[in-house]
């Protein structure tokens, strides 16, 4: 509430105060008796304006609000200020023709009022539930129909005579009972709806209580005068005007408060609702015996029937605690207001109850309140159309655990992968290690064989050349070609399982791509673009290296059977140098390069699938990498990436890389680099 509203409030108790001081001074002293201050079209005027106007705008919101809400508080409301009206404006014009005719019609109507008051006063306290929608016009109807149906009796016996005797020059004693028991009415209606504004804060109820309590004080002077043309009557009379300018402040007042929505035609009769009919009875068992956090609210849509807000209406001790907040901080306030104006989450709130209310399907979800700093498990349902009730229960501590557990669940994931992993390779090199120890065992053996048939081949060439027609000389050559085969299988399974033994030497690029483009036979129909540079120089084991480079050349030329181009560069990455090998030929699909650097895969007709494994371990061995990018169709780029200076990885003994039998035939040794790189080597 804004220190504007407040100060208005205060001022609005001026007039209270000085209404009940001025008919207090004038009972105790006898003032004004017998002096006539208003005549009867005044006192018509007065009726007209202030009684029946102001209650008959207080009664068509309330009827309105009726018919969307169902609150028997709020019928009686409207059924009440009616009545007041109506019997005010029939009094205004019996005035002309008998005082007691007036007198009669309006204090009849006046405890009419007043009973409707209290019992109104009353459901809005203690609550009740609505009645269905589909009774409610005939509700409104009847209610109407009876009251004013009733005064119209009253109006018509009065002037024929056939009612009690309120006024023979001054009031009966009838009269005087009727005025008290008025009198009583309004002032227990004013303080319950007094207390009902200590628990709402409402502004309307505020004026609304006001007004009840001026109208009963100038009951009070109404009770006390003793001839018609008293100061102290017209003086009554005049309160009972000022009780409605009050009444008509808090129809006004809803128009200021944050439940009004100017683009809904209902906004008055909404904010009528929100202020007069609450089921505060229900709510007050309900929040009391539920341990969780409770709210309760109401949507507000736009012209559309689209959800656009919400308006916190009650919420329980607990959710106060939960959130750390006041009562006051959220009560009657929008969701919009209640959260920050950079803080959107609230949106989801809104649809989320919005569905809820308007179509009174309950919902379960779980929300991050971010303002606050908490998890909430919420439950949403709708007590009935437009509003709803949430049930919000704290998992602040559950989500953190929930998150641990989670996160240990992905790591123990992760492990176990490792470990399958891990498993894998060990499978896979226990494998190899098996390889290993029988090319190792076997190799010796081989190879003797094969030599003693290339010799033979040799010596058969030589001897008996001339002897030999085209079709032996043709089978000799089936023979070399497949004892070189054959000595290049042993040669790679062995290499493979052979602990890798770097000798460094520093050179340049460029040489290392020309040695290895002379060591492969280039087709005819392949063009080779050479981009290399000659510096930076590196070091790096040539053989090796050389080796690595001839076989990615070899597999480019493999992979281009109709001709093609293979291009050649080198470029600098940081402390490393790039050679790139980029081919147009047939490429590889994402599958074989998954596996191309597996031992023992191959997508040729001959060959063990060793040759990228052991270009990839040389590669490895000198602290590099060796990468692959390829598209069927287009084709594939190799690019082997080498440190400018010597980053060469601790030999090891790798679980399948090295036997024990290779082990000890080969030893293991560590790499060296040649402070002379011309002593037993090629220099560049």
């Amino acid at each position: 509430m804004s220190p504007a509203e407040e100060d208005l409030k205060k001022l609005g108790l001026i007039p209270l105060i000085a209404i009940g001081l001025t008919i207090s001074l004038m009972i105790v002293f006898g003032l004004g008796e017998d002096h006539p201050c208003v005549s009867p079209v005044t006192l018509l005027i007065i009726n007209a304006v202030f009684l029946s106007g102001i209650g008959s705008v207080i009664a068509a919101i309330s009827s309105k609000s009726y018919l969307k809400d169902g609150s028997m508080s709020l019928l009686l409301l409207g059924m009440s200020s009616a009545g007041l009206g109506f019997a005010a404006l029939v009094a205004g014009f019996a005035n002309f023709f008998s005082m007691n005719v007036n007198v009669t019609i309006f204090n009849i109507g006046v405890i009419l009022a007043g009973a409707g008051q209290l019992l109104s006063a009353i459901l809005a306290q203690v609550g009740s539930w609505p009645t269905e929608e589909s009774t409610r016009k005939r509700n409104l109807f009847l209610g109407y129909s009876s009251i004013l149906g009733f005064l119209t009796v009253v109006s018509v016996l009065a002037f024929l005579g056939k009612t009690p005797v309120f006024f023979i020059n001054q009031p009966t004693l009838t009269r005087q009972w009727v005025v008290g028991a008025s009198i009583l009415f309004f002032a227990i209606s004013a303080a319950l709806f007094g207390e009902r504004y200590f628990w709402t804060k409402s502004s309307t109820i505020y004026w609304y209580s006001l007004g009840l309590t001026v109208l009963a004080i100038a009951l009070v002077g109404v009770e006390m005068f003793q001839t018609a043309n008293a100061a102290l009557n017209w003086t009554a009379r005049f309160a009972m005007s000022i009780a409605s300018a009050y009444f008509l402040g808090s129809v006004l007042s809803v128009r200021k408060s944050a439940n009004f929505v100017p683009s809904q035609s209902e906004g008055l009769s909404q904010g009528w609702i929100d202020a007069f009919s609450n089921d505060r009875h229900q709510l007050d068992v309900l929040f009391g015996k539920i341990s969780q956090a409770v709210s309760y609210g109401r949507i507000v849509c736009d012209s559309k029937g689209k959800a656009v807000d919400f308006i916190l209406l009650e919420v329980n001790g607990k959710f106060t605690e939960l959130m750390g907040i006041n009562r006051q901080e959220v009560i009657g306030k929008r969701g919009t207001a209640i959260f920050s104006p950079n803080y959107q989450h609230h949106l989801e709130y809104i649809k989320v109850f919005g569905e809820v209310a308007l179509t009174q399907k309950p919902a379960r979800f779980e929300s991050y309140i971010k303002p606050f700093d908490k998890w909430l498990s919420v439950f949403a349902y709708s007590p009935r159309k437009g509003y709803f009730v949430t049930l919000l229960e704290d998992i602040t501590e559950h989500k953190k655990a929930q998150n641990a557990l989670e996160k240990s669940q992905v790591e123990l994931q992760m492990r176990n992968k490792q470990l399958l992993e891990a498993q894998s390779e060990l499978v896979k090199s226990e494998r190899l290690a098996a390889i290993g120890e029988m090319a190792a065992m076997v190799g010796h053996d081989l190879r003797n064989p094969l030599t003693g048939i290339k010799n033979a081949v040799y010596m058969l060439r030589k001897k008996q050349d001339a002897l030999l027609d085209e079709t032996s000389k043709e089978m000799l050559a089936i023979i070399d070609r497949s004892v070189f085969h054959a000595n290049k299988i042993v040669s790679d399974l062995l290499d493979y399982s052979r602990e890798i033994r770097l000798d460094l030497e520093e050179c340049s690029s460029r040489p290392l791509i020309n040695y290895a483009l002379l060591a492969v036979n280039r087709p005819n129909n392949i063009k080779v673009a050479d981009l290399t540079e000659d510096d930076p120089r590196i070091w790096v084991d040539l053989n090796r290296i050389e080796r690595v480079f001839t076989n990615l050349i070899q597999n480019a030329f493999d992979a281009m059977p109709n001709g093609g181009i293979l291009e050649i560069k080198t470029r600098l990455k940081g402390d490393s140098i790039e050679f790139v090998f980029a081919d147009n030929g047939i490429g590889m699909s994402e599958e074989t390069i998954e596996k191309i650097f597996k031992p023992l895969f191959t997508t040729k007709a001959t060959g063990m699938g060793l040759g990228l494994p052991i270009c990839k371990r040389i590669v490895d061995a000198h602290g590099g990498k060796l990468t692959v990018s390829s598209k069927l169709s287009v084709g594939s780029s190799f690019v082997v990436e080498l440190p400018l200076s010597p980053k060469v990885r601790e030999n090891k003994i790798e679980i399948g890389l090295l036997s024990s039998s290779a082990a000890l035939i080969n030893g293991v040794t560590t790499p060296t680099a040649k402070s002379n790189p011309t002593d037993g080597y090629r220099q560049y």
